[in-house]
């Protein structure tokens, strides 16, 4: 199991654009609905050379080129030539673009998996406000907030984000192209981790 990373997000500006991005971060996950959807957001691409070429190689090297090559894209495209004759070669192949899909989303999501219980503390948008509790594996979604800046350059996302287990916290502020993370190697060094983790705080 991970650890898991606390984040808030609240996002500011005009009630229509708020509503365009609410209803765009919103979906379904295996059936499940939710309020926020990363994927949404920052889509995974559907080419598994881009999952290479953008997502490196942590797991895939790990898992499927001992033995065999020793670059991701020489062995896809080997598992790739032979996967229609060869079921053994087949299920390989689905196995690693499952792997550069799990590379490519911790490198440009900055998590591995969607967020885990999401729910809205703040969903009027004509209060020119929206907010989002939810969870992260291990590290805060920061590439997936940066993106959604970019697709909506008129709001203003702020992200607060603290994990005790290895002990980090941090803001996350975007505007269009322009983002500041402020980050901390100290769950305590914000009013948010102080916020989410109190016992431990005193």
């Amino acid at each position: 199991m991970p650890n898991w990373c606390t984040n808030r997000l609240t996002v500011r500006g005009a009630p229509d654009e708020l509503r365009r991005f609410m209803h765009m971060a919103e979906g379904e996950e295996d059936g499940t609905p939710s309020v926020l959807l990363f994927e949404n957001l920052f889509p995974t691409p559907d080419d598994p050379e881009v999952l290479i070429a953008e997502g490196g190689s942590r797991v895939t090297m790990r898992r499927f080129l001992v033995g065999a090559s020793v670059n991701p894209k020489e062995r896809y495209h080997e598992l790739l030539e032979t996967s229609a004759h060869d079921p053994e070669a087949k299920a390989a192949l689905e196995m690693l673009v499952g792997e550069l899909k799990h590379d490519w989303t911790i490198e440009n999501w900055g998590t591995k998996w969607e967020a885990d219980q999401p729910w809205m503390s703040a969903d009027n948008p004509d209060d020119g406000e929206l907010q989002y509790e939810f969870y992260t594996a291990w590290g805060p979604p920061l590439g997936v907030i940066e993106v959604a800046g970019e697709r909506f350059p008129t709001l203003e996302f702020v992200l607060e984000y603290a994990e005790a287990g290895s002990n980090f916290s941090g803001v996350l502020t975007v505007l269009g192209d322009v983002s500041e993370d402020e980050s901390h190697d100290d769950v305590f060094a914000t009013e948010y981790g102080k916020e989410m983790y109190p016992d431990e705080s005193e």
